[in-house]
């Protein structure tokens, strides 16, 4: 009966009307293929621009907790598209328990939602079944972000995982992504915006990148995803969909820039039983975080600081005048005026759809990573000393050189089997 209608639209509109894909995960229909789409939104919550109706939807959930392979006590449905910058994602949650009154939302801090009901949507950009990102939303669109590297340990660090079958991810990561939720009547509403630059992927022309998303309905206690997942499994996130046939996406300039400034101030007690305070130099430095390509990330710290002390920390050391404890005051022993950390990670590509099982066994899913230390040496020694025969002895190591002296690691090889 729609397609008249449909035919009917494209005749007057003079433009072909797609038809709208739905991937049911009950049905196995677990690899989608999102449509590229010349488009923005605005994050608000409200699934009501024209651009959604365009969207694939990813619908019929499975229990995974605390019975896997039945179908979803609850209906969720989520909508996909990516337009040249970011990768979009709509959730409608659906609550048949009451609707609105059944949802456990609150305006919690970041990475504090574990109580709430809430979406998370894992990403594995690199396509190994290994690892993947994680966002994590609950009903208003509060956020819980991390990673996850499959290694068979169970970490709890503030997501809920209610079954053996998952790893919670590890928090430290915050990335840098828009959402806004809201309550419905028959549950809640979630839009979500996730940069490409926020993201590291495999450099290939066109992507395919594995995708979970699971529901937690805090009320039942239920944990349901996308795709059907065996608890028993050697692997969660192996047992993930994907999205296929990612093309042109543009990060443009990825870097962040930290200044820092520090300052410290030291009291002490005075002869007649008063505080003295006094400020102490400022500690300048910054961090700089430089994404090369999709799988190449340049960090770097720089700090600038000048260590003063009274007795330098030696075990025969005595103020020469307990009465004026700045006649000893000076630079430190241990002063390192400048230091300079730098370090790197590189992803070798994927071979996750090559056809040789032995090249993607043996070549995929290997990190190459390394780290240098660069920093000015120690104060040098006024006069004759023991420091003149240690320089002479250990000119690399010794006090009382004032060099720049460099400390590079090997770099460090990481193999993590695709799946």
């Amino acid at each position: 009966m729609l397609l008249p209608f449909l035919g009917l639209f494209q005749t007057l509109s003079g433009a072909p009307v797609p038809p709208v894909a739905t991937y049911s995960g009950r049905a196995h229909a677990v690899h989608a293929a999102a449509p590229r789409l010349e488009s923005e939104v605005r994050i608000d919550g409200v699934l009501d621009e024209p651009v959604w109706t365009r969207a694939v939807r990813l619908s019929d959930f499975s229990e995974f907790s605390p019975k896997d392979g039945l179908p979803a006590e609850d209906s969720t449905t989520v909508l996909v598209w990516y337009s040249p910058t970011a990768i979009y994602f709509g959730v409608r949650a659906y609550e048949i328990h009451g609707g609105r009154s059944a949802v456990r939302a609150t305006l919690a801090d970041r990475d504090k939602i574990a109580t709430d009901d809430q979406i998370q949507i894992l990403l594995g950009t690199f396509g190994d079944g290994r690892q993947a990102l994680v966002f994590g939303v609950n009903p208003l669109g509060i956020q819980m972000d991390g990673t996850i590297v499959e290694q068979g340990v169970s970490r709890n660090q503030g997501f809920v995982v209610t079954s053996a079958g998952r790893e919670a991810p590890d928090l430290s990561a915050d990335f840098v992504y828009q959402s806004k939720g809201h309550l419905t009547e028959f549950g809640y509403e979630v839009e979500i915006r996730i940069p490409f630059k926020s993201l590291r992927y495999q450099p290939a022309e066109v992507q395919s990148w594995r995708i979970q998303v699971v529901r937690e309905v805090q009320h039942s206690g239920h944990e349901q995803t996308w795709t059907p997942a065996d608890r028993s499994g050697a692997s969660f996130l192996a047992q993930s969909g994907t999205i296929d046939g990612l093309t042109d996406l543009r990060r443009g300039l990825v870097l962040d820039v930290n200044p820092e400034i520090t300052q410290h101030t030291l009291g002490s007690r005075t002869v007649d039983d008063r505080w003295s305070y006094e400020a102490q130099r400022p500690v300048v430095g910054g961090n700089v975080r430089w994404g090369i390509a999709e799988n190449l990330t340049l960090n770097s710290t720089y700090t600038w600081s000048h260590a003063f002390d009274i007795i330098d920390g030696e075990i025969f050391s005595n103020i020469n005048n307990p009465f004026n404890a700045r006649w000893d005051y000076g630079p430190a022993g241990f002063d390192r005026r400048q230091i300079s950390v730098t370090s790197f990670i590189y992803k070798f590509p994927s071979l996750h759809d090559s056809g040789s099982q032995l090249s993607k066994a043996l070549l995929g899913g290997w990190e190459l990573s390394g780290i240098a230390l660069f920093e000015t040496g120690t104060p040098t020694s006024i006069g004759p000393g023991p420091d003149i025969l240690a320089v002479l002895l250990e000119p690399g190591i010794a006090p009382g050189h004032d060099l720049m002296n460099g400390h590079a690691l090997l770099p460090t090889l990481k193999y993590s089997p695709e799946g």
